[in-house]
């Protein structure tokens, strides 16, 4: 037993520890991407000529010419394409939550589910549970 309380902390660690730095790394890259591309949506947003015009020149432009588009319009679409994105950022938090991500992206030894201590927990866990089962099956 003590054999295993020493080894199977190490060993634990060993095999889900580098799962979980992958999931927390994959996230904070999503996170990085949805971010540059709201930024550059934003930047695109703030970058296209304004063209001031008298309301009345804007209405009566409309109606003579179907295939203007309002600057409403250009914005909708914008926002539609910023919304894309965050469903998209949403979709990648919800598969990392589905495998296990805790919602830390810090990867340091003592912010892991499965740093030594966390493994030995369990190892400890798992012990006083195989050993409370093997207790009541021979005494019944």
């Amino acid at each position: 037993m003590t054999i295993f309380l020493v080894n199977c902390p190490s060993l634990l660690q060993a095999i889900e520890a580098p799962t979980e730095k992958s999931t927390k790394y994959w996230v904070r890259t999503a996170r990085q991407r949805s971010i540059d591309k709201i930024w550059q949506l934003a930047a695109e947003i703030c970058n296209r000529p304004r063209q001031r015009q008298r309301r009345s020149e804007t209405v009566a432009a409309a109606v003579t010419d179907h295939t203007t588009t309002s600057f409403a319009d250009v914005d909708a679409a914008y926002a539609a394409q910023i919304g894309a994105v965050l469903l998209d950022f949403q979709n990648d938090v919800l598969n990392a939550v589905q495998d296990g991500w805790d919602g830390s992206d810090e990867v340091t030894e003592s912010k892991l589910q499965w740093s030594f201590a966390g493994a030995l927990l369990y190892a400890v866990t798992v012990i006083t549970t195989i050993g409370n089962i093997s207790t009541h099956t021979v005494t019944q």
